[in-house]
């Protein structure tokens, strides 16, 4: 169950990634100039998510996951309509590396929590599955790009994204 929850948010979350540039770009009007230092922002962020979500999920996993997917989901609908400025995009970006920085840390604490008598086999699927919902959404995104444009990419993560919510509010262990 933590695997599928995994795929939704992993997939979710790199339908609209891949694409952050151009999503920036277009919809916000920001300049290449300043795409590096923000998505160095995005990467502090993440940093800060992962510290705060870390010791939080040691303590009640499942808040954690939706407190991660609620909020990114939130926010990539959110870019959606309020980042089509530059400030609201700005700030939006550093919320989305915010929340999805404790990710990783609180996925790996779920599967490590379920399977304790086999943390390897645990430890190897997450990262597996982790690594093949990357691709996927890339390749989601890509599809959604060609096939009706950029702004979709936001619609299309932030579905997933709900999705693994939706899943992790059924959590029982």
């Amino acid at each position: 169950f933590g695997l599928l929850v995994t795929s939704c948010l992993v997939t979710g979350h790199f339908t609209a990634y891949t694409f952050v540039r151009p999503i920036l770009q277009e919809l916000a009007g920001i300049s290449t100039a300043l795409m590096s230092p923000l998505l160095f922002t995005y990467g502090v962020a993440g940093v800060i998510g992962n510290f705060i979500a870390g010791p939080a999920a040691a303590r009640d996993i499942r808040c954690v996951i939706l407190c991660i997917t609620i909020g990114l989901s939130t926010v990539l609908f959110l870019m959606v309509v309020l980042g089509v400025a530059t400030l609201p995009a700005i700030v939006l970006l550093f919320l989305w590396g915010l929340t999805y920085g404790g990710t990783s840390v609180s996925l790996q604490t779920w599967m490590n929590q379920a399977e304790p008598a086999t943390p390897e086999a645990a430890s190897a699927l997450f990262a597996g599955m982790f690594n093949l919902s990357i691709a996927f959404g890339a390749l989601l995104g890509g599809a959604a790009v060609d096939g009706v444009g950029v702004r979709s990419t936001l619609w299309f993560g932030g579905g997933l994204v709900l999705c693994a919510a939706l899943m992790a509010l059924r959590k029982s262990d």
